[in-house]
This record gives structure tokens, sequence and C-alpha cells, in this order.
């Protein structure tokens, strides 16, 4: 299984793309993967995002951070 953990600090604005991108890549080279989202205590709405992405695709994984 193919791991992918990014990092996210109030990136509402370009979660969307990037997770577009981030599987389009992926699943170019594999079906068998997770991407792990870290939401680093956003003050935005990127873990609203980052949640409603996973809704389409179960192997986001999403692990938010208070502090």
């Amino acid at each position: 299984m193919f791991s992918l953990v990014i990092p996210i600090f109030n990136e509402e604005k370009l979660i969307d793309e990037l997770v577009s991108r981030t599987i389009t890549a992926i699943e170019s080279f594999t079906r068998d993967y997770e991407v792990i989202f870290v939401d680093d205590g956003s003050k935005d709405q990127s873990l609203s995002n980052i949640l409603q992405q996973r809704e389409k695709n179960k192997r986001i994984k999403v692990l938010s951070l208070s502090k």
C-alpha cells in the first residue's frame, strides 16, 4: 500500500485542487493507496473541505491536531 501524508494549515482555497491532482497522480501508478491529511489547527475551512473530500473518496484519511 502506498501512503502519502500531507500537512495543511489554513489552505482552504487549495484543498480541492490539491486533492484532485494528488489522487490523479497516485492513481496513475496504483489503486492501493491512502492519503492522510494532517490539519495543524487551521482557523479557516480547511478541515471542513478535507472532510467533504473524504466523503467522495474513502481512501482519504484525516488527522486534526488542536495545537
